[in-house]
């Protein structure tokens, strides 16, 4: 008997067993690098999300500290009713509500 005969199946079938296990390891190799780039692409779109956020909480907060400096609201209780006087701080004039 011929030793290649004898051992055909069982060498054919460790042959399809490790091209199998290469084949795995190589596409498992180009759905992970697939996914790291959507991540890298996910992880810089929410960045720039927060750092476009922060910019308009800043911007906000300009506006805020304008208008309380435009407008500086004082409460002050009178006979047990809450009164609001407002001091216009550019022109200089008070009202009285």
């Amino acid at each position: 008997m011929n030793i290649r005969k004898k051992f055909s199946a069982q060498f054919m079938l460790v042959t399809v067993f490790i091209l199998f296990i290469v084949y795995t390891l190589i596409s498992n190799f180009v759905f992970q690098v697939k996914k790291l780039n959507e991540y890298k692409a996910e992880i810089s779109s929410l960045n720039k999300q927060i750092s476009s956020t922060k910019k308009q909480i800043e911007e906000l907060k300009k506006i805020e500290n304008e208008n309380s400096k435009i407008w500086q609201m004082k409460t002050f209780s009178y006979y047990g009713k809450t009164v609001i006087r407002q001091k216009k701080t550019i022109t200089g004039y008070f009202n009285m509500n």
